[in-house]
Parts: C-alpha cells; structure tokens; sequence
C-alpha cells in the first residue's frame, strides 16, 4: 500500500537509489565519507588572538603571512551589495 503523506516521484526515488548504490560501492573499497582534513586553529582563539586591531591592521596580518585551517558547518551567508560574509560554527565559539 502507497503511504498518501509520500510525496517523492519515481524520479526521485531512482536517484536515491543510485545513490544508496554508489554508497555501497564506496563502502566495499573503505573509503565512504573520506575525512582527511585537519584543522590547525579555531575561530575564537585566532579572534582572540588578533582582537587589538589598532596592532594589527591589515599590512601586518599579511605580513605575518600566516595560514590556518579552520573547519565548520557554513549556517548562514548574510550576503550585502557585492560582499557575502558567512556565519560559521564548529566545535567552539562561531564566527
């Protein structure tokens, strides 16, 4: 019997198919949802660590020329004119 609250198409459900299939394959070789990045900082502390902007402007940031990995979930784009600023929170204070 059809459950009347269904409301995918036999479209969808070949695609959900084909997935569920190609996830098994993945499964099979050991490499389903590979995770290989790693994060060197988090938000709050590289925030706290460069809050005295009056020390650093942007010519000394780049000149520090320091590069960090950050991981997250993006919750939210607040996009304004030309300029998109996005909102993101992970295992410790967001952004």
């Amino acid at each position: 019997m059809t459950d009347p609250q269904d409301t995918t198409s036999p479209d969808e459900n070949h695609i959900i198919a084909e997935r569920r299939a190609k996830l098994a394959r993945l499964r099979e070789v050991g490499i389903a949802y590979p995770n290989d990045f790693r994060t060197d900082a988090f938000a709050g502390d590289i925030e706290r660590e460069y809050a005295d902007a009056e020390s650093f402007g942007q010519a000394q940031l780049e000149a520090l020329g320091r590069r960090v990995q950050v991981a997250g979930r993006l919750m939210a784009k607040r996009v304004m004119g030309v300029t998109a600023v996005p909102a993101a929170e992970h295992a410790r204070p967001s952004l």
